[in-house]
């Protein structure tokens, strides 16, 4: 690891720590023009986000209805109702996109794939990190505040 991120690991009680959480979770407001212009204005108005520590899987929630949530995978985007039952997926996300322009709507799948922050290694952002443009209203870690 680098000085910076040892610090900041240590500052927040250790990689031994670290290893015991499993998520963190923050509320955001995730409005935005491009958002209105795909068809999915106020999706992400509102919404709990939690994320994996240990692997790259994103969710939000509420996500477009009461009692449903988006689950992101590197290779899957999804919406799920309460009790796990998928209501729609895509299982090749960038393929889905093929042809596309901005005018084009997106589906609540696609939308479920961008919107989850990938800031690491895996990022597709060509032009600008796609954790920047969020309101942060209050997060938590491991279930703490």
């Amino acid at each position: 690891m680098t000085d910076l991120l040892d610090s900041v690991v240590e500052a927040h009680g250790g990689l031994k720590r670290w290893n015991e959480m499993e998520t963190v979770s923050a509320h955001l407001a995730q409005g935005g023009v491009t958002r209105e212009m795909v068809g999915q204005k106020g999706v992400l108005d509102d919404v709990f986000v939690t994320a994996s520590l240990h692997e790259e899987r994103v969710s939000h929630y509420p996500f477009g209805a009461a009692g449903r949530r988006s689950v992101f995978t590197p290779a899957r985007g999804a919406i799920e109702n309460d009790d796990g039952t998928v209501v729609g997926a895509l299982d090749q996300p960038w393929a889905s996109f093929a042809g596309n322009t901005l005018q084009m709507p997106w589906t609540a799948s696609q939308l479920a794939y961008l919107s989850a922050p990938r800031c690491g290694p895996t990022s597709r952002s060509r032009s600008r990190s796609p954790c920047q443009g969020s309101k942060l209203l209050s997060w938590s870690r491991g279930g703490k505040r």
